[in-house]
Order: C-alpha cells, then structure tokens, then sequence
C-alpha cells in the first residue's frame, strides 16, 4: 500500500480517497446492516420469551403496558418490521438480478 504524505504532512491512505458511494454499495451495505439489526431484534426478543419459561400468556402479560407509551411501541415495532421487508425485498431483488445475469447458474451458488 502506497502512503501519501500531504502538504501539512499528515498521512492518506490513497484508497480512502477513491471510495464514492455507488447505489449498488449502499443497497448492499444496508441489506447487511438490517439483517444485523434483525437478528438481534429476534435474538433478543426470543431470549426474552425462553426467559419467561415460554408462556405465551405471560410474555404478552409483560408486554402489556407498552401499549401505555405509543412512542416506545411504535419504535419497537418498527425496529422489528422495517428491517424484515427490507431486507426480504432486498435478498429477492439479489436473486433476481442473480438469475438475470446467470450467476446462479455460473458455479457461484
């Protein structure tokens, strides 16, 4: 790796400066982050349904008085359902594009 020195003499790192956000990047990046962000979503909440000895009755008994505070239940369910549709939508969008282009079929998967 090549290290350029500046003029006030600190460092770059030539490839820092070559980077640009492409739509393809970014939509790439994101489908990662929101499976992350779905999977500790369902991770947790899994942990906190086992931990109350599996009842159902009594997980939604916990849950109850979220209802009380719209703003707290409103981010919960958005943290749990915006990354599942974009993520869906995102993982079929690959497999499309993945049969388009005949990458499916190449060896690759």
């Amino acid at each position: 790796m090549i290290i350029i020195c500046s003029p006030n003499h600190s460092l770059i790192l030539p490839f820092l400066l070559c980077l640009s956000p492409d739509p393809v990047w970014v939509l790439s990046i994101s489908h990662r982050v929101s499976g992350c962000i779905l999977t500790s979503t369902v991770s947790i909440l899994s942990i906190a349904y086992v931990s109350h000895g599996g009842q159902f009755t009594e997980f939604v008994k916990v849950l109850q008085p979220l209802y009380q505070y719209p703003a707290v239940w409103g981010s919960l369910k958005f943290f749990l359902a915006f990354p599942l549709a974009y993520h869906s939508f995102i993982g079929l969008r690959h497999l499309v594009s993945g049969f388009k282009t005949g990458i499916l079929f190449g060896g690759i998967c």
